[in-house]
């Protein structure tokens, strides 16, 4: 059986209502849960609600997987994102520890750690069971202490005027190109929907991932449905 997650990033009180219209279009698509890849100091300056935070604790208890996602996801240098970076072993597993205690003491438990722009070259299992966490997503792959499993990730990019012109296409001939692939996973991120095209192209790969892929899982339910190791990478 082949299986897709659909991962919604940057979750965080000023990209909320962002979170909720791509939760939205996928519901309207499919009534598989999806993974929010949660922020709890966006930048350093967010502030959580208590709306926001219920809206988080009803879309989990129905299904939906809370997954670590930095802590501020920006790093010293201003403007860079790639939070992870620069930090040594050290300094990721007391940020991904910190990042986590933040999110218990709003009520929410994660199992699983993805970086701010996948940069966490330091990233040990030392430091995920430092931080109390059981696995953690690179592009391509799932990982745990003892197993990694091939994970393709899929999604378009806004950062750039140039980014925002050619990865629709590009992510249209990887989706087709991986169609077969017994497991994807698709990004999705809140300044994808400021962007016709973006937002376009971000349906079409919600919609071909339904389509082509399956079953929607988590991501945690990705790993523990592939327990018996049968798609190590």
């Amino acid at each position: 059986m082949t299986r897709h997650v659909f991962a919604i990033h940057d979750v965080a009180p000023s990209r909320f209502d962002e979170a909720v219209e791509w939760r939205r279009l996928i519901a309207e698509r499919t009534s598989g849960p999806v993974s929010f890849l949660i922020v709890p100091h966006f930048h350093l300056i967010d502030e959580w609600t208590e709306s926001v935070t219920a809206w988080l604790h009803a879309v989990i208890n129905q299904g939906d997987e809370p997954v670590v996602h930095g802590y501020s996801h920006a790093a010293t240098r201003r403007g860079d994102e790639r939070e992870f970076r620069t930090l040594s072993d050290g300094a990721t597993a007391a940020r991904m520890q910190l990042a986590r205690q933040t999110l218990v003491t709003l009520g929410v438990d994660c199992r699983g750690f993805i970086a701010p722009c996948y940069a966490a070259p330091r990233l040990s299992s030392r430091a995920l069971r430092v931080a109390g966490l059981q696995w953690w997503a690179t592009r391509v792959s799932l990982n745990t202490a003892t197993r990694s499993i091939t994970v393709p990730s899929l999604g378009v990019g806004a950062s750039t005027a140039t980014r925002r012109v050619i990865t629709p296409t590009a992510v249209r001939l990887a989706s087709q190109a991986i169609r077969r692939a017994p497991r994807i996973r698709i990004d999705l991120h809140p300044a994808d929907l400021h962007h016709p095209r973006l937002r376009a192209a971000g349906i079409e790969l919600i919609e071909r991932a339904v389509e082509q892929h399956g079953e929607t899982v988590t991501h945690s339910a990705m790993l523990d449905e592939d327990s018996d190791g049968s798609g190590r990478a």
